[in-house]
């Protein structure tokens, strides 16, 4: 096999490699595309979960209000029945402890108003926290539709490339040789993914190791296929295939 032929299959096996590595990127980025669209999903569900939590806090603490609030209600009723009882007490006794029976019931409805005010106050910083809550979803919901649509203006313009190279491929393997994909398709399933590599300064770039001297020596005449000893990938000398090229123009 002359220089120039072995350097053109070594270029197209390169070629096939860039594609089928390029190929598998746009196919794993796809793949991921659910994924990324779940997970906008899934924070603007989160946001709304805590808008949710927030109205039903609201709302147990409108409840407490209403229920102190029947409560001091009630405490004033007795407040005003005792102060009529008091009236009609004949001995001093009982008038005193007409007194001490409301002014305990004025404790009682002091400590329920002081209750009433605390619920009132958690109410306006619970409603405020809602209202940034809810002013948040709705700028996340905007920022989630641009970014679900840029996803998915990203799927079509992978799709449309990844299509584009599955025909450079037939393109690529219709000009290698039946024998040299084989060979290449072969050395990929071993190697796991890089099945041609250069050899700079003896080092093969496969596998970072050093190609025996004589190897190396015979590697440089670039007049047959070699392979490495180290990891059985398709090597070739760093920087010949651009001086094949440039000698065949």
């Amino acid at each position: 096999m002359s220089n120039s032929n072995l350097a053109e299959q070594v270029d197209d096996l390169l070629k096939l490699q860039e594609n089928e590595m390029e190929t598998a990127s746009i196919r794993a980025s796809l793949a991921d595309v659910p994924h990324r669209l779940s997970l906008l999903s899934t924070q603007l569900e989160e946001f709304k979960t805590r808008i949710a939590e927030s109205s039903t806090r609201i709302s147990d603490l409108q409840k407490a209000y209403r229920e102190h609030e029947a409560e001091t209600q009630s405490i004033q009723a007795q407040i005003e029945k005792s102060n009529e009882k008091l009236k009609t007490v004949k001995t001093n006794k009982e008038y005193q402890a007409g007194l001490q029976e409301i002014e305990d019931l004025d404790r009682l409805q002091s400590g329920v108003e002081d209750k009433m005010l605390e619920c009132l106050e958690a109410i306006d910083e619970a409603e405020a926290a809602a209202a940034s809550e809810r002013e948040s979803v709705d700028e996340f919901s905007r920022q989630m539709e641009n970014e679900k649509a840029q996803v998915e203006r990203e799927s079509a313009e992978m799709e449309q490339k990844l299509a584009q190279l599955l025909g450079q491929r037939d393109t690529i393997v219709t000009a290698i040789g039946s024998d040299l994909l084989k060979k290449y398709e072969q050395t990929k399933e071993y190697t796991g993914a890089i099945a041609v590599a250069a050899v700079k300064s003896s080092i093969c770039q496969g596998c970072n190791m050093n190609i025996p001297p004589q190897m190396y020596n015979e590697l440089q005449r670039f007049d047959r296929l070699s392979v490495c000893p180290h990891c059985e990938r398709i090597i070739y000398p760093h920087g010949r295939l651009e001086d094949e090229s440039s000698t065949a123009d």
